[in-house]
């Protein structure tokens, strides 16, 4: 039997601006050039509203809790 690993909601924080983002601990990252990005929504996700995905350099957001 397979199980499936459950998605976690979590919220980041650019550290310059300050501006906040959301991402599930199961969306996938990118590498550019030997730098990691993660893919962030900028409003809460929810069903009915369509999402544009950013892409932020890991090293420059941190988790909130």
């Amino acid at each position: 039997m397979k199980t499936q690993k459950k998605s976690i909601l979590k919220k980041v924080r650019v550290k310059i601006s300050h501006e906040e983002f959301y991402t599930f601990s199961d969306w996938p990252s990118k590498e550019i050039d030997g730098v990691e990005f993660i893919a962030v929504n900028k409003r809460l996700p929810a069903g009915n509203q369509t999402q544009l995905i950013h892409w932020l350099r890991k090293d420059s957001v941190e988790y909130i809790k």
